[in-house]
């Protein structure tokens, strides 16, 4: 992070680039310790919701509050963590001819890929229109055979079911028609075509179940286990067909493929990891694109420790932490990290007119003091009608001026206006 903000610091002086006003330089060098304490305070405001950031650093109560007096302002000041949160990146950004990187790299992948977007106007040096990535696979989030093939390129592997009008292109159609042909298909018969690496199956169950897994096989006598099973009702689909199998039982050992038994023992994850991250979410509303994926990668990262936290809690046969509790420990393990030397730097504050403070030079009588028009035509507050109204007091106006004093060069009313102000600055 500050090697990018000295990188964004050399782009502008590179391209001759004014530096916005409103953004404010880092001062100092950040820390990873620094950083710790930042993801601690994105931890706590998941945990304590408030619906402003600046409620978090509320600390007086004269001023009719009704928020709870959180802690943070005792680690991090609110302006050192929206600095911190403007200039953090998530990767590194990539290398340009002339050792400097793109300041746009955030929105590059949408130049080169094809990609589901909405339009969202965004700040930057050229303050041009960009895309927020919506959908990276412009697919729903139903199961497909691309996804599969991508899945197991990264060394993971993958089943699940799907549906013929989600499955894909990709998708066989023969598996496709079966779906049709349900009522001639014998129970718990298995047909399974292999696309390169992604095995795509239709198992005969009360219907036809379409699905995809890149971990099982169907040709060994260990790709099936014997489950008790239950007789469906006359009523359900196909129900006389598999009635046939069970006839007066209502409960028979059968042999169903492994792929099945494990959707049916590992289904539901995806929605309880969800319910996890939805309790705590770390996530606020951002125009960057790239921050909610952050937040879920911190939200993932910290729900499976928690689970590897209980996994080894319940081996030692000791209590483990609840999510609540373990999320408020790790806040304040990360908040710790606190470095006592750092002198935050505070916001800036606007300059008051009543501390203004007029030039010596525009009492020299040797300087040419003539009044011209400003090179720049856009009117500007009189410096003298400031200095004598600081507090803008009822029946003293500051006036607009298009002109200047040659040798002051700051804006003055133009002498014959029926205002005194350029004979009274050069003379008191």
């Amino acid at each position: 992070m500050e090697s990018s903000r000295h990188q964004y610091k050399f782009i502008c002086i590179r391209e001759r680039i004014k530096k916005p006003q409103s953004t404010p330089p880092i001062l100092g060098i950040t820390t990873p310790e620094e950083l710790k304490v930042f993801i601690g305070a994105q931890i706590y405001m998941g945990i304590t919701k408030e619906p402003e950031l600046k409620d978090y650093w509320d600390e007086g109560l004269e001023n009719g509050s009704v928020h709870a007096k959180h802690p943070l302002s005792a680690y991090i000041t609110q302006y050192r963590y929206e600095q911190l949160k403007r200039y953090f990146h998530i990767s590194p950004p990539p290398e340009i001819s002339g050792g400097f990187a793109s300041t746009y790299y955030r929105s590059e992948p949408t130049l080169e890929q094809e990609l589901q977007m909405s339009e969202e106007q965004l700040s930057g040096i050229w303050w041009h229109k960009v895309h927020i990535v919506l959908d990276m696979l412009r697919r729903t989030s139903k199961a497909f055979v691309d996804l599969f093939k991508m899945l197991c390129d990264i060394q993971v592997g993958a089943c699940g079911t799907t549906r013929h009008t989600s499955c894909g292109k990709d998708f066989p159609n023969l598996l496709k028609k079966l779906k049709d042909l349900s009522n001639y298909i014998p129970y718990h018969k298995v047909c399974a075509i292999p696309v390169e690496d992604v095995l795509c199956f239709a198992w005969q169950d009360n219907n036809i179940v379409l699905g995809l897994t890149t971990i099982h096989t169907v040709n060994k006598t260990e790709d099936y286990v014997e489950r008790e099973r239950r007789r469906p009702q006359i009523t359900s689909t196909n129900g006389a067909l598999v009635r046939r199998e069970f006839g007066d039982q209502a409960v028979k050992n059968m042999l169903i493929p492994r792929f099945i038994d494990d959707y049916n023992n590992y289904m539901g994850a995806v929605d309880i990891a969800n319910q996890h991250r939805a309790a705590y979410e770390t996530h606020v509303k951002a125009f960057r694109s790239w921050w909610p994926l952050w937040n879920w990668c911190l939200d993932v990262s910290i729900i499976n420790t928690w689970k590897l936290h209980s996994l080894r809690c319940t081996e030692l046969g000791i209590a483990s932490l609840s999510h609540a509790t373990f999320r408020r420990r790790l806040s304040k393990q990360l908040l710790s990290f606190r470095p006592l030397s750092t002198v935050y730097q505070v916001r800036p504050m606007k300059r008051k007119t009543e501390d203004l403070q007029l030039p010596e030079l525009r009492l020299n009588d040797s300087l040419p003091h003539i009044a011209v028009r400003s090179p720049v035509s856009v009117q500007k507050r009189c410096i003298w009608c400031r200095y004598k109204n600081p507090k803008r007091q009822k029946g003293g106006g500051i006036g607009f001026t298009l002109f200047i004093c040659k040798a002051c060069d700051l804006p003055l009313c133009r002498p014959g206006s029926g205002k005194t102000c350029f004979q009274d600055f050069h003379t008191r």
